[in-house]
């Protein structure tokens, strides 16, 4: 009886002092303080830039050396679980199928043989049907890579394309048409 009491207490002091309205000299937060800028464009610091979501996570389109080694080794404790920490969760369109689908994130799928078509591949959750197994769907890594790069993400996702030109060389521009979306363009040598 005494803890619950202390409880609605401290519920009660903290209805008090987060009030909507913020007044009062025991306020802690409001309004106010959400706006404020501090005037921040008087000295050219672009304020809109500050109140984007910040970047939780950053994918890139290309399938690293590291990945392409893991991908052969069916090692599902080590290989896998890296290879996934990549794709998880995010989400592609498939042009063949016109289907959405998401990467799963607690499992791949690892197919024996010779060539590229053998190794782990991410398995797409179709967005229609998320319960139906029999809808899920094996993807390439390198197919999978680039149908991310080419669709929209959540917000707090950062997308990087890499473009490789002529002489090997890759630097950094924005693209893609996507906000939060960097393209690697090749860096051109005079």
């Amino acid at each position: 009886m005494y803890v619950s009491a202390k409880i609605q207490q401290s519920q009660i002091m903290c209805d008090w002092l987060e009030k909507l309205d913020a007044t009062g000299n025991n306020a802690m937060f409001g309004d106010d303080d959400i706006n404020f800028d501090m005037q921040l464009e008087r000295f050219d610091v672009d304020t809109g830039a500050l109140k984007e979501p910040a970047v939780e996570r950053i994918f890139q389109t290309w399938v690293k050396d590291w990945e392409e080694e893991a991908r052969k080794k069916n090692d599902c404790v080590d290989k896998e679980a890296r290879l996934l920490t990549k794709d998880k969760g995010l989400v592609f369109n498939d042009p063949d199928s016109g289907s959405t689908f998401s990467v799963w994130d607690r499992n791949m799928e690892f197919r024996r043989g010779r060539g590229r078509g053998n190794g782990w591949f991410v398995v797409g959750v179709s967005a229609d049907k998320p319960d139906d197994e029999s809808c899920n769907e094996p993807f390439a890594l390198e197919m999978v890579c680039e149908l991310i790069g080419a669709t929209k993400q959540n917000e707090g996702v950062k997308v990087l394309q890499q473009v490789v030109g002529e002489e090997g060389g890759v630097a950094m521009g924005r693209g893609s048409g996507f906000p939060g979306c960097i393209t690697l363009f090749p860096r051109y040598h005079s």
